[in-house]
């Protein structure tokens, strides 16, 4: 609307001057009441946007466009009052902000982290845009968990378990998916979930279902498989709630599992501890309070990870690398907003502070050495054509190129030319002429928004006639064009730098939505570029959790199926897949655990056969009185298995027997010699 506005307004002028000067006064009107309405049009676009800004507490913003419809309309009473009222609401919100931010500060400081957490949410309500309240808080939600959420989850898991252990399994499912809206990725409560539906599915063949859920729990039972075996059993439970056996046998089960249970509430207790006291920084005592988590299960992965970041040497680097990425910071918008000199400088700092990482410092240093090098080539380029242009009488077409030069660097040479140029055209020309060529020339480069070069056609028209108005009216719309679009630029700047800091700390929707505020500010290769990376690492994100998702559904069905050795192997893929989580190694860990309990329960029973194989002969040799022979077998049972005590009560018998024998034939031999 605004371009085919200011062409109508260019032709119009065109015709005004081929005419000249019929009909001028008609032309001139419709040019004002033009550029009237189009002022009219874009102030109340601009007040409805500034009101939208405030609303949302963008308050720099809404006051950059009330001061610009100010500085267009310095006599309008309610702009003046808008803008006013802006800057008011704009210091009370940076004090209430300041004053959330140090109460959250001091809170955090003192570990009150529910105080804390609130006051970084009250600074946030202030200045929803601001990043430092919004990563406390992300530090916060890290190493402090809400106590009101924390008790609706225990509240809603103790009813449910409540429910469950009474065979109400529809309303535990009810308060197992209060606690999943809570959590919705625990393991405990999704495996509830997937539980109470197994059950409610098999009710449909109750009795086949009840003899055969119990069949399979007596035979897991006798393998050791208590856990699936407490799942056969709650299974014939829910189907014949009334039998006893059933929960006879789930109680036997959680008394064995009580102890295993123990052990990780040992474990989880020990790694609280230790992650208080990495938190406060005792690195010494959270390492040995690590070491011994990993003394209680030494399969975990957590505690070496841990174990890892404590090296002081980690700390220094740590902070070294916040220095250097501030200054990379403080560089990168330097760059942005073309002040090479400090960009390089700041560079060059970043470089000085970490030695080892000068790659992308460097990247840039050579970049900004490119962009001084194009411009230096630019002006040597247009002050050869001014020059050759010059030497050829073609002072018009000469000055256009100084003044190309100029816009790079000012310079003495084409500001000498510019002025020699001025003085020969002044004296080949009558001024009517050179009035009327500079301002043709002055529309035509305007109509093309070279609005540098048209600036210097409408000055050189006006060193022709000074009190003409039609220059001096071009030369205040292309000052205002100029400054329109350096707002612009700073804006697109300012919106970039934000969307570039977002995407650093990898909140990509978030970068995203500011590279689209960009791209609508100013269409540049770049904000899009950026959005179509974003684009595709979301879209990589989201291929990866699927392949995960896929990978470890697998590997659970193998686990339920008790295919042991196909699910170790598939919870390794996804283990090496996915290095990053610790389910499939939790896994790997419990299915090894299911391993080796097999492997001992088997040797148990050869164990027990094998002493079967000897006892039961020496019993036999006993019974039958044939006491040096049972004397012997149990002796054989007694060095195999050394640890038990019955063969070697036998033997202590089986002498005595055999004294007590010997003493009475040698008592009736002295009776027999006496008599």
């Amino acid at each position: 609307m605004h371009n085919l506005l200011v062409k109508s307004a260019l032709h119009n002028r065109r015709t005004e001057q081929t005419n000249m000067g019929k009909n001028k006064k008609y032309f001139s009107f419709i040019n004002f009441l033009i550029f009237f309405l189009l002022s009219t049009t874009l102030s109340a676009q601009s007040l409805s946007e500034a009101d939208s800004l405030i609303n949302q507490k963008q308050y720099a913003d809404a006051i950059s466009i009330l001061q610009e419809l100010k500085n267009q309309n310095p006599d309008n009473a309610s702009i003046a009052q808008k803008l006013e009222n802006a800057r008011e609401q704009q210091q009370s919100a940076e004090e209430r902000y300041a004053n959330a931010l140090q109460s959250g500060l001091s809170y955090f400081n003192n570990k009150e982290y529910g105080k804390a957490k609130d006051a970084f949410e009250t600074a946030l309500s202030y200045k929803p845009g601001a990043s430092y309240p919004a990563m406390k808080l992300e530090e916060i939600n890290r190493v402090y968990k809400d106590p009101e959420e924390e008790k609706a989850f225990e509240d809603a898991m103790a009813r449910a378990d409540e429910l469950m252990n009474a065979y109400n399994y529809q309303e535990a499912l009810k308060y197992y998916n209060e606690a999943l809206e809570l959590k919705p990725r625990n393991v405990v409560v999704l495996k509830k979930v997937k539980q109470i539906k197994n059950f409610v599915a098999k009710q449909e063949a109750r009795e086949e279902d009840y003899r055969q859920a119990l069949e399979n729990a007596a035979t897991l039972f006798a393998e050791g498989y208590y856990e699936r075996a407490m799942l056969q059993y709650q299974e014939a439970a829910l189907i014949k709630p009334d039998k006893n056996l059933p929960k006879n046998k789930i109680e036997e089960i959680r008394d064995l599992l009580s102890e295993k249970r123990e052990i990780h509430q040992q474990y989880e207790a020990q790694i609280a501890v230790a992650d208080s006291l990495y938190m406060n920084k005792q690195f010494d005592d959270a390492k040995l309070a690590y070491q011994a988590a990993l003394e209680i299960k030494p399969s975990e992965t957590y505690p070496v990870n841990m174990l890892s970041k404590i090296d002081p040497a980690l700390a220094r680097q740590e902070s070294l690398n916040t220095e250097y990425l501030q200054v990379i910071e403080q560089a990168d918008l330097a760059f942005k907003i073309k002040d090479y000199d400090e960009a390089k400088a700041l560079y060059r700092k970043a470089m000085e502070i970490n030695p080892a990482q000068t790659a992308y410092p460097q990247d840039k240093i050579d970049e900004i050495n490119m962009i001084a090098e194009e411009r230096e080539s630019n002006y040597d380029k247009y002050i050869a054509q001014g020059d050759s242009l010059f030497e050829a009488q073609q002072l018009a077409e000469a000055r256009i190129e100084y003044e190309k030069a100029l816009n790079i660097f000012d310079k003495p040479h084409p500001n000498t030319r510019i002025s020699t140029i001025d003085s020969r055209l002044a004296e080949q020309a009558g001024q009517e002429e050179r009035y009327a060529q500079a301002v043709e020339e002055g529309d035509q480069l305007f109509a093309e928004e070279s609005y540098a070069l048209a600036a210097g056609r409408y000055r050189d028209a006006l060193n022709v006639f000074p009190e003409r108005e039609y220059p001096a009216d071009k030369l205040n719309e292309i000052e205002s064009f100029r400054e329109e679009a350096e707002r612009k630029q700073t804006q697109y700047d300012l919106t970039v730098a934000k969307a570039d800091s977002l995407f650093e700390m990898e909140q990509l929707a978030a970068s995203r939505n500011r590279y689209q505020e960009a791209l609508e500010i100013m269409e540049k290769d770049y904000p899009q570029e950026q959005i179509n990376a974003i684009d595709r690492r979301m879209q990589s994100m989201e291929e990866l959790a699927a392949k995960y998702k896929q990978m470890i559904t697998e590997a659970d069905e193998a686990l339920d199926n008790d295919l042991l050795s196909e699910a170790k192997n598939l919870y390794q893929d996804a283990a090496n897949a996915f290095s990053d989580s610790t389910y499939p190694k939790e896994q790997i860990t419990k299915v090894e655990e299911l391993i080796a309990k097999r492997q001992a329960q088997k040797e148990r029973q050869q164990l027990i056969a094998e002493y079967q194989s000897l006892i039961q002969p020496a019993d036999s040799a006993f019974e039958a009185d044939n006491l040096t022979l049972a004397k012997s077998l149990y002796a054989d049972a007694a060095n195999n298995f050394s640890d038990s005590t019955y063969p070697k009560e036998q033997i202590a018998k089986v002498e005595e027997l055999i004294a007590k024998r010997q003493a009475q034939k040698e008592r009736q031999q002295l009776i027999a010699e006496y008599q």
